[in-house]
């Protein structure tokens, strides 16, 4: 599990991100891939055309937002998991020719962002994400 101090996360530069990992926002409503998805997310962040966004780029960016919650000790279990031969281990075929180093940093990425606890032991808030922005991508349910 992710060790966090949700002090030192800048949620301003990563919370549709975290909202996106969680599920607050619809998956892969943009183009049928995450990549379309999280390009919008990018897009809206850094103010620049999702055209000229690169999957390299979301990947590094993703990495960036990941290396601030997962323990150094934690980061062998991440290579180990986004290895051709564990890749099953983050929702990808066995067959190595569908794997996509890429495609494996993300989704691990995602998936450890997935556990991130905004909420303490009692249920009282330590971080408040924000509400989803349908004008990023649409929501994955209604808000009050």
């Amino acid at each position: 599990m992710p060790k966090i101090k949700m002090e030192d996360l800048p949620l301003h530069q990563d919370r549709h991100y975290l909202l996106y990992a969680k599920n607050h926002y619809k998956i892969f409503e943009e183009d049928g891939t995450i990549w379309g998805d999280l390009k919008k997310i990018h897009a809206h962040y850094y103010a620049v055309d999702d055209k000229y966004i690169t999957n390299r780029d979301i990947t590094y960016c993703l990495l960036s937002v990941t290396m601030k919650i997962v323990d150094p000790i934690d980061w062998i279990n991440f290579l180990s998991d986004i290895d051709p031969e564990n890749c099953w281990r983050v929702m990808f075929p066995k067959d190595a020719n569908a794997y996509d180093f890429n495609e494996a940093i993300v989704s691990k990425c995602l998936s450890l962002m997935r556990f991130i606890s905004v909420y303490d032991k009692d249920g009282n808030a330590i971080a408040n994400l924000g509400k989803p922005d349908p004008s990023i991508l649409k929501p994955s349910k209604k808000e009050n």
